[in-house]
Order: C-alpha cells, then structure tokens, then sequence
C-alpha cells in the first residue's frame, strides 16, 4: 500500500435472504408510493443492513440490489 493511500474500509456481508427481503419491500413501496425516494427509503427502513456512516454508500448499495434483483 502507498503511503498517501488511506486503509479501506472491512466489507460488510448481509445475508441474501435480507437483501432480498428489502427488495420485496422495496417493490411493495414502489407500487404505493412510486420510485421517488426508494433508495432513501429502504436506507431508513432497514438500517442494520445498510452500515456505512456515508448516506451516498447506502443508496448505491440499495441502487445496486435494486438493479440486480
């Protein structure tokens, strides 16, 4: 590693019975409510899945689950 290069940070895993537990809530809420604010949504509804202090992180996680389910 360089030295200007910062550690990263350790991976979470979550378990793909909860991710996929979040995208059916993620559909159920879409067809409520609509796509607008979706991946905030489940950021705030399933916070145990989504760790990172960094918001921007979270909504790219649920982005990507979203895009791959």
């Amino acid at each position: 590693m360089m030295a200007d290069e910062e550690p990263r940070s350790l991976q979470q895993v979550v378990h793909v019975c909860d991710r996929v537990r979040c995208t059916d809530w993620m559909e159920l809420d879409k067809a409520l409510h609509g796509s607008e604010g979706l991946y905030g949504s489940a950021v705030d509804v399933f916070p145990v899945l989504f760790r990172s202090s960094d918001r921007r992180v979270n909504m790219n996680k649920a982005r990507a689950w979203w895009n791959k389910r």
